[in-house]
């Protein structure tokens, strides 16, 4: 458990660079110019998870009906 805590500090420290985590758990911001003109989120991390998220839906979508000529058929009639 301890191991799986201290990769996760690890993980954001290395991938989060803006964040530093202190030793008494408590989170301190850095006071980075570059962080205020974009704001709280990193909006390419933001592009890229949503694209990602959208594709594996539709991939899952067509995956399922290809598979299944019931659930096909009734797409099929439920679009036209």
């Amino acid at each position: 458990m301890k191991a799986a805590i201290r990769e996760i500090l690890i993980f954001v420290i290395v991938h989060y660079p803006t964040i530093v985590i202190a030793p008494n758990q408590h989170v301190l911001l850095s006071t980075d110019d570059e962080s205020e003109k974009h704001g709280f989120m990193d909006m390419d991390f933001f592009y890229i998870s949503f694209i990602i998220s959208y594709l594996s839906v539709v991939l899952r979508n067509a995956t399922v009906l290809f598979i299944n000529p019931h659930w096909r058929k009734a797409w099929l009639h439920f679009i036209e």
